[in-house]
């Protein structure tokens, strides 16, 4: 498939996605499902334990949280979430911010860029030369984005319901090798009290993942994606992005926070709070669980919605088990 129609097919999907929103028992039954599918286990939401079943409970069960922090995973409006708390220098230029597609054009935006929907997971369109695609397609794609609830037609992930639908426009950050920059991604523990590092090289290509501590020795931990052969040497301003992640982390019981080492800099990607859709696998087994031993996960007077809620999870669970499909 060449790339026009790669993303024709995209804008496609998620033209087709749009017309249809998920109602909350589907949610419910497919994160169960998918839970058992990628993680080989029942997710036990009355007491949960490990990593990927708190990331459960906090999906399903914490709807009303989750859309709290809707200004944060919005990756225009955390701009001054994080101009205030680490500092100008800590953003990534922004070149524009759209809401209307036929705002696109490569004249006022020209290449090398990215294009980022604010209010999704994994809507970003790197555009390397003006011939790459023609503007009838970006623009197409943009409004396909600016279509989408990415909670009610796609995941199901609440902090997502209630953001103001728009797309950044951002230089494109590159190596000496016309390559992204390795992607830091902060799992930050009861309040910045422990962080593991997970690095993703060659994120468009060649995906790899690796896991380190803070002192950058390199864990026996998997999650999703193979460890790489080479994994990213220490960066020299470790101690720069370790601080300005607990700094960031400081309010959450548990929050991904993804950062970028750049020409010496260290720069702000986004702030995660349900990594993967809770789909993840964590391998090996046991790290599953002393992950979920380091977060000392929340519970709010709202998170239980009555009796319903408790018997319909059971449902679920046993509909996920039955019917594993």
């Amino acid at each position: 498939m060449t790339a026009t129609h790669s993303l024709q097919a995209k804008s496609q999907h998620l033209q087709n996605k749009s017309q249809k929103t998920m109602a909350d028992g589907s949610i419910r039954r497919k994160a169960f499902q998918n839970f058992i599918r990628n993680h080989g286990y029942h997710a036990n939401l009355a007491q949960p334990k490990t990593f990927s079943e708190k990331l459960l409970y906090r999906k399903l069960q914490q709807h009303r949280w989750l859309e709290q922090q809707a200004s944060l995973v919005d990756k225009h409006a955390v701009r001054e979430y994080i101009r205030q708390t680490l500092g100008e220098e800590f953003l990534i230029p922004q070149l524009g911010y759209l809401q209307d597609a036929n705002d696109f054009d490569f004249e006022r935006f020209p290449p090398p860029i990215i294009l980022k929907a604010t209010h999704g997971s994994g809507w970003n369109l790197i555009i390397r030369t003006a011939d790459e695609y023609s503007l009838a397609d970006v623009r197409a794609l943009i409004s396909a984005w600016l279509g989408c609830n990415y909670a009610d037609n796609f995941t199901g992930e609440a902090q997502y319901r209630l953001v103001d639908p728009g797309v950044v426009v951002e230089p494109l950050l590159t190596d000496a090798h016309g390559k992204v920059p390795v992607d830091y991604k902060f799992h930050c523990f009861d309040h910045g009290k422990r962080l593991i590092v997970q690095t993703d090289m060659d994120r468009f290509g060649d995906h790899s993942r690796d896991f380190f501590d803070e002192q950058w020795q390199n864990l026996d931990l998997q999650l999703k994606y193979n460890r790489s052969e080479a994994p990213a040497s220490r960066p020299d301003n470790l101690p720069a992005m370790l601080k300005a992640a607990r700094e960031l982390s400081q309010t959450f019981d548990y929050v991904r926070v993804d950062l970028y080492s750049f020409e010496g800099k260290v720069l702000f990607g986004e702030i995660t709070f349900v990594p993967e859709n809770a789909c993840g696998k964590v391998s090996p087994a046991q790290q599953d669980q002393q992950l979920g031993d380091a977060w000392p996960l929340q519970f709010f007077t709202d998170d239980e919605r009555g009796l319903t809620n408790r018997w319909m999870n059971r449902v679920y669970a046993l509909r996920a088990r039955l019917f594993p499909g």
